[in-house]
């Protein structure tokens, strides 16, 4: 196939409405899509945004002769504190199936990832770390709210350029009465000891969104940075991506747990908003948004849980995270409903914490390509 690769590396609307339209064609009939508009582009590389100001970015399009968008992709990097031994991270990766156009893009984002004197470039990271990365793979269950998907063959077009795993991910599913037994064997264990005075569990509060992200900004980036692919991120550019979740997070199901008023861990849970997303997003109506609105507050339906942790440097309490879970538990057997643990390193402690009668949910990737 002839084609031609056009650089971008300013804002520019059009050309970002035709990769959102790409993106909609190659993934219509895939379940759990929410249909991509230019709006989720322009929240990360908007020339108003906080991305832009701290980090450099360049796009790439492939087009038919006749100008047709074939793919895109965009490759950055953070302007300081980023040193050329880390590596370039290159998302809103869309491409027909072609290996060659799929190469050709990679290509290009290799090169200048070269010049800048880096030797390896990841992805799909869709600027940052905390802004979206990986792919699912093909197989598992039912698609949730949030996860990165694809079509099959996309997995085929980054190995075929040359990438590798890099990273390997599972969603895991713990039914009700699995977790149930998992945290009351925790609580019974004799070297557990009793919980500290002045330790207290208390739900995030939507009203004060400001104040709540900028305290997860800090205990994530804390509690993350050894993750081999962690990137800092400023918090103008934190509150800008998780602005929406203020809509999802219901102080009965998101805890952070602190020690004489000082939080030294964390638990973010909300009940799958997917179903309602998914109708809101299907409807020409404006009064359905709203009311997509009002419910995502009310939901009820599988517990997905995306974030958890506790400080390097808080104090060593025993069994933190068992008391977030008896919290949740204690909400969620009202109306009983599996656990999902989201995106857990396959080689680290959390996901062997938790128990062995778990079904894998979905597996995601991530790949790495070294740069000769």
């Amino acid at each position: 196939m002839n084609f031609r690769i056009d650089p971008i590396d300013t804002w520019q609307p059009a050309a970002f409405v035709e990769l959102a339209a790409l993106r909609r064609r190659l993934m219509a009939g895939i379940p759990g899509e929410l249909p991509r508009s230019v709006d989720e582009y322009e929240g990360l590389l908007g020339s108003n945004r906080a991305f832009p100001v701290r980090n450099e970015w360049k796009g790439w399009l492939a087009r038919s002769p006749e100008g047709t968008l074939l793919g895109g992709l965009v490759a950055s990097r953070p302007f300081q504190n980023w040193p050329s031994d880390r590596f370039i991270p290159v998302g809103f990766f869309d491409c027909i199936d072609d290996a060659a156009v799929a190469r050709a893009l990679f290509d290009e984002a290799g090169k200048w990832a070269k010049e800048r004197g880096f030797k390896e470039i990841r992805g799909p990271i869709q600027g940052n770390f905390f802004h979206s990365y990986r792919l699912r793979a093909p197989g598992g269950g039912e698609p949730f709210y949030g996860e990165p998907l694809c079509p099959d063959y996309y997995h085929r077009l980054f190995t075929d350029a040359g990438f590798e795993v890099g990273g390997r991910w599972h969603t895991i599913r713990v039914a009700f009465e699995a977790q149930r037994k998992r945290v009351e064997d925790a609580l019974a264990r004799p070297d557990r000891g009793p919980s500290p005075e002045g330790l207290s569990i208390r739900g995030l509060d939507a009203r004060k969104w400001a104040e709540e992200t900028a305290l997860l900004h800090s205990m994530l980036h804390e509690s993350f940075a050894q993750m081999p692919n962690f990137m800092p991120a400023s918090l103008e550019e934190f509150r800008e991506w998780y602005a929406s979740f203020r809509h999802i997070v219901n102080p009965d199901l998101s805890y952070v747990v602190e020690l004489q008023g000082r939080p030294f861990g964390f638990m973010i849970a909300y009940a799958d908003p997917l179903p309602v997303l998914a109708k809101a997003y299907a409807s020409r109506m404006p009064w359905r948004k709203l009311l997509a609105l009002w419910r995502l507050k009310r939901l009820r339906g599988r517990i997905l849980i995306p974030y958890g942790g506790k400080l390097p440097s808080g104090p060593t309490v025993k069994g933190v995270n068992a008391l977030l879970l008896e919290h949740l538990i204690s909400v969620v057997s009202r109306q009983p409903h599996d656990f999902y643990g989201c995106y857990l390193a396959t080689d680290s402690p959390g996901y062997a914490a938790y128990p062995k009668e778990h079904d894998v949910h979905a597996e995601y990737l991530l790949y790495a390509k070294q740069l000769s």
